[in-house]
Formats: C-alpha cells, sequence, structure tokens
C-alpha cells in the first residue's frame, strides 16, 4: 500500500477543487504552495530543487490532512486521479497528445511513492463506530518493561531482555509471557472485547519505554494478535501500581468507545487475586459480576513467600489506604514515575475527575461517596 503524490505542470487555477473534503480545504495554503512549485517547475531547467520543495511540502500536506480527519491524501486533483483521465501509464489525459502515456514522458514530470498511507474506506467515524460496539475490557496488567527484540522468541523469554525490580528474575518472565498471550487468546476468542496493555514508564533504565507499549510491541512481534482483531488492541501507558491498572484502563477504554465497559477481565498473578477482588474491585465500586480475575501462571499451591510478600508489601497497605494516597504506596507511585509524566483523564474521562482527584479529600481513607458509571446503565454515560 502506497501513496502517489505526484508533481507535475499545471494550468489549474490556485483554488481547490469543489468536491476536496473540509480537512482539505482548510489547508489551502499548501495546496498554493504547490501550485507555485508547479509554475516554477515549467519555467526552470533545474527541476532537483524544487522537486525536494515539492516533496517536503507534500509531507506537510498528508501530516495535516490526516490531522484533520480526511482520507484525501494525494496532492493532485481528483480530476488528475488514476481512472479519471490521470496521465499515468496506461491513462491518457485530455491535455496531452495522443501517444502520450504518463510521466516517464514528461520531462517536467515526477512520481514520488511513500508508504504506508490508509486504506481507501478508512474514516475516523467509521473506527469510532466500530468502537461504540465493544462492552468488555480485557486488562493485561504490567509488571516489567521489555527492551529485547520482540520477533525473536529465545530472546523475547531471555530474563537479560526485560528491566526488572530486584525482586524479580528470569524465572519470572515465563508469567509475564502468560499474561501476554492468554490477553492475546482471550481477544481472538471474544469479539466484542477490548485488549488493554496497561503500565507506564517505570523503570529508569528502560528510558522512554512503557511497560504497556513494550507488552504490545512483543505481542505484535511473535504474531499472537490476528490481523483482523488488531483494532481492538491499545496501551494504557500511566498506571503506576494495580489500583491504576484497574483505573486507569477503565478510562482508557471510555476514551475509545464513548461507554464503560458490562464486563471486567483482569490478568495477573495469583497471588495477587485477593487484592484485586476484595480490595480493587471494592474500592472503585465494580460490582462482582461484572468483575474476572484470571491468574496466571497456575500454581497449586502458591509459593508461600508469594504470598507472605504480598501480604505485607500490597495488600495490607491497600486494606488501610484504598486508593494509594498515602505512605509507602503513594512513595512507591513517586518511584514508578521517574519521568514525571501526567495523563489526560481529567479531560477525557469527566464521569471520573472527583475519583481521580480523591486523593486531595481528607477523608480518602473512606470508601468514595460518589456513584461510579459502571453502576449505571452503559448508555447514561456515553460521550456528551
Amino acid at each position: 500500500m502506497s501513496l502517489h503524490i505526484r508533481i507535475t505542470p499545471s494550468n489549474e487555477p490556485d483554488e481547490l477543487p469543489a468536491n476536496f473534503t473540509r480537512g482539505a480545504r482548510n489547508a489551502a495554503w499548501p495546496f498554493r504552495l504547490r501550485n507555485l512549485v508547479r509554475r516554477y517547475l515549467r519555467r526552470s531547467a533545474q527541476h532537483g530543487p524544487w522537486l525536494l520543495v515539492g516533496l517536503a511540502l507534500s509531507v506537510i500536506l498528508n501530516l495535516y490532512l490526516l490531522g484533520h480527519g480526511t482520507a484525501s491524501l494525494d496532492l493532485v486533483a481528483p480530476s488528475e486521479r488514476p481512472g479519471s483521465g490521470l496521465p499515468y501509464p496506461g491513462n491518457h489525459h485530455p491535455s496531452h497528445p495522443p501517444g502520450h502515456h504518463g510521466p516517464e514522458h514528461d520531462e517536467n514530470a515526477a512520481l514520488i511513492s511513500l508508504a504506508p498511507t490508509l486504506p481507501a474506506d478508512w474514516s475516523r467515524s467509521a473506527l469510532a463506530a466500530q468502537y461504540r460496539g465493544l462492552t468488555e475490557l480485557i486488562v493485561v496488567t504490567g509488571n516489567a518493561v521489555f527492551w529485547g527484540n520482540p520477533y525473536d522468541m529465545a530472546h523475547v523469554a531471555h530474563g537479560e531482555s526485560w528491566a526488572l525490580e530486584p525482586f524479580q528474575t528470569e524465572s519470572d518472565v515465563a508469567g509475564f509471557l502468560e499474561h501476554i498471550r492468554m490477553g492475546s487468546d482471550m481477544l481472538a476468542q471474544r469479539p466484542e472485547s477490548l485488549l488493554v496493555f496497561s503500565g507506564g514508564q517505570t523503570k529508569p533504565q528502560a528510558g522512554m519505554r512503557s511497560e504497556a507499549q513494550s507488552y504490545w510491541q512483543l505481542a505484535q512481534g511473535q504474531g499472537w494478535f490476528k490481523s483482523d482483531n488488531l483494532w481492538r488492541t491499545t496501551t494504557e501507558e500511566f498506571a503506576r501500581d494495580s489500583f491504576e491498572n484497574i483505573l486507569f484502563s477503565m478510562c482508557r477504554f471510555y476514551e475509545l468507545t464513548g461507554h464503560y465497559p458490562h464486563k471486567l477481565s483482569v490478568i495477573s498473578y495469583p497471588f495477587k487475586q485477593k487484592r484485586y477482588e476484595t480490595l480493587h474491585r471494592v474500592a472503585l465500586k465494580i460490582p462482582e459480576t461484572m468483575f474476572e480475575f484470571i491468574g496466571l501462571p497456575v500454581e497449586d499451591p502458591i509459593d508461600p513467600r508469594k504470598t507472605e510478600g504480598e501480604l505485607k508489601n500490597a495488600f495490607s497497605l491497600f486494606q488501610s489506604d484504598p486508593y494509594g494516597c498515602d505512605g509507602a504506596l503513594a512513595s512507591k507511585r513517586l518511584r514508578r514515575d521517574p519521568f514525571l509524566r501526567k495523563n489526560a483523564y481529567h479531560d477525557t474521562c469527566p464521569h471520573l475527575r472527583d475519583l481521580l482527584d480523591y486523593c486531595l479529600h481528607s477523608d480518602h481513607h473512606l470508601p468514595f461517596p460518589k456513584q461510579l458509571p459502571w453502576e449505571k446503565p452503559m448508555e447514561s454515560v456515553a460521550h456528551p
């Protein structure tokens, strides 16, 4: 799939074609500059510099049009496109004499290909309509940052390919991979689901790589996404702990679909199940019938050292501080945000502003007093 940008001499006026989209009309200045380049191409024997200028303008125009929601990314007018008399090979243009077959015979023409571009039937509104039909949220919680080669399975499974916490070892990598693979499999099995990899830029040594983005790249590199499901995968790149994994992923779901999910499935470690089901779910007022926890890898019984560490370093802390506002939990969030990132969920999830700001209230150790969107019918919390 490629984008053909044709810069060729033309007698056309500076005005835009009548059937150009609004986004293209808003970009009138690049079109007029394009025509200026065409006029100089006609008059000058030195085409090289002007072709470079034309290419630069082409890139600017394409980015501008893409940002304004139009899929019309050709710099040539619609009347000149293939199938409409465009002087490409095999097409006759009325302004050219018989025997003229295309730009390879025109000393003042150039054909430039840029790839990839959008399919012809793409539109923002069509994609938004697809997202609106999704009702289930699948969350894969990040636990590390992958910084290796996502296309090499041997590399993927190697501990040195991951930025790990001091308490994590290479044996934990198998669990990360199980979580990612399970999320990909559930996505394929549940056609109304959105898969969200959640986790921020938590590791200074990993630079700008986020847990979420590295998980997504690994799954894509390993071919775990079916091509027709790829649009139902996304990342949430600001969460710093398990509570935010859920809350921020709910926001991400809303950003794409315009509503909150009917069902929430969380994939994490078995020893964290009690934390998610009895603390986070309750603090966020998620109905029990709406919530599903998938614990991997399966351990029977669970290693008592993991259970002890979970109780000491997470469960007991969230038990007394459900929203992670104070003490060790607040310090952990600061430590896991080495690049001082700030999310936009206050703006994109207006129904959750009070909850997102709850740590600013003196009574934040008490249950959040207001009703949350997922306690209501989906239609009542759609985009305003």
